[in-house]
């Protein structure tokens, strides 16, 4: 019983630390991208705390926690150590990734929309791609638009199918990502479809809630210690579903660590077998 109480408030501790900030996903204004927008071929400034970007191409990773250098009991020694092994790993990856750059692809979906526009937009859109290790030893990669203009910031999310077992993942060579470009293709022009919805007003919440949880979202242990598939969030807004995937858009703090909840804030495009918990709580308005 300790045990469980233990593990409860430590959840509990995560989710209220990652509200600090809580920001709300909200649409652009209405017909607000015919301002047009650009693709940027590089990283927001705002990112999931303790990621670690990959030189040259817009991937970051966010690795797990250990508990070790979370219970360094030095001031700032066990960031710093953490800090280090996480891009020691990122550098390690720097040319994998060249040949499915996530801005070849947003490009190339963008250009098919009225909205795109090379110069002088008044949007900008920012494509990377996340790579999230989880507490099982698997890479899980989501795709992901952040898109900012004049006083708004949005951000919508494509959690690809794929999953990478660490040996598969870190031996793979360059010349064998033909899955990765396939799904990355695919998640880039549902992320166009979202963007454009949402203009529309397409992906405003009706009032239906659920209880939301997935690895793709947290995928590392918590604190160290107890295995993420405990943690999942109450009142997300579900926009729409289908028996195989869930469009969802959630409030949530960008800047917080990705282990806490950095990849919460946002419109998600997830495929059914990507939450590890869905439970409805309200149904709203049909």
């Amino acid at each position: 019983m300790k045990f469980i109480n233990y593990v409860g408030l430590l959840v509990m501790a995560l989710m209220l630390g990652a509200c600090v900030s809580m920001k709300e996903s909200t649409a652009v204004n209405h017909n607000g991208f015919e301002q047009g927008i650009s693709v940027v071929h590089g990283l927001p400034k705002i990112l999931p705390g303790k990621s670690s970007p990959i030189p040259g191409v817009p991937y970051v990773f966010i690795l797990p926690d250990s508990a070790a250098t979370l219970l360094v009991p030095i001031p700032f020694v066990g960031d710093a150590v953490v800090n280090q092994m996480h891009q020691s790993t990122s550098n390690a990856y720097k040319n994998k990734f060249t040949a499915a750059d996530p801005y070849e692809y947003a490009l190339k979906s963008l250009q098919k929309t009225s909205f795109y526009k090379a110069e002088n937009a008044a949007y900008k859109l920012y494509p990377y791609a996340v790579i999230q290790q989880g507490y099982d030893d698997i890479y899980r990669v989501s795709l992901v638009y952040h898109v900012e203009g004049s006083n708004w910031v949005g951000r919508y999310l494509y959690h690809l199918p794929t999953t990478y077992p660490k040996a598969q993942f870190v031996n793979t060579p360059p010349s064998e990502i033909k899955s990765l470009q396939t799904e990355l293709s695919a998640g880039a022009d549902e992320l166009s479809n979202l963007l454009k919805r949402d203009e529309a007003g397409e992906l405003t919440p009706h009032g239906k809630k659920a209880t939301l949880g997935s690895l793709f979202i947290v995928g590392g242990r918590i604190a160290g210690v107890v295995t993420p598939d405990v943690l999942a969030y109450p009142n997300i807004d579900i926009i729409e579903e289908a028996s195989d995937y869930v469009i969802a858009r959630s409030a949530g703090d960008m800047k917080t660590d990705g282990q806490s909840g950095g990849m919460l804030f946002g419109v998600h495009y997830f495929h059914r077998n990507q939450l590890h918990t869905y439970k409805v709580t309200a149904e709203g308005n049909k």
